[in-house]
């Protein structure tokens, strides 16, 4: 199974979009760019990116992650990989 990778203009949409959903949510500030960077990780312009349109795939998966209760926000903060 190969993983999908974000082309650098879409890495850059991707940013802007998390930098709007913090400023919406600052108490969440670590889980959501935590989230950001492990979707993002390291942009390649060599392969296809991901799917199109990459902005209501991120917003779904932060809804997901700020609809969790404390506990849960905590279990994905501590299972994103460290940047």
């Amino acid at each position: 199974m190969s993983r999908a990778i974000p082309t650098t203009a879409q890495a850059e949409r991707i940013h802007r979009l998390v930098d709007e959903v913090v400023a919406q949510h600052p108490r969440d500030t670590e889980l959501l760019r935590g989230l950001g960077r492990a979707i993002v990780q390291q942009p390649d312009d060599s392969g296809p990116g991901l799917p199109e349109p990459v902005e209501p795939r991120v917003q779904q998966m932060m809804a997901t992650a700020l609809e969790q209760g404390p506990v849960g926000k905590l279990k994905m903060r501590r299972a994103l990989p460290e940047a």
